[in-house]
């Protein structure tokens, strides 16, 4: 997966706009396995 050279740039707004939606993916694949762990209890 490549990047476009944008990200690259220093707009706050860009690089902050991608790390959160990175981020909400990720927390939601935690809350997934976290329910699915709990389930196997």
């Amino acid at each position: 997966m490549e990047y476009p050279t944008y990200m690259e740039a220093p707009y706050d707004g860009i690089v902050s706009a991608f790390f959160f939606d990175a981020g909400e993916l990720v927390s939601d694949g935690m809350l997934l396995a976290e329910v699915s762990a709990s389930e196997e209890e």
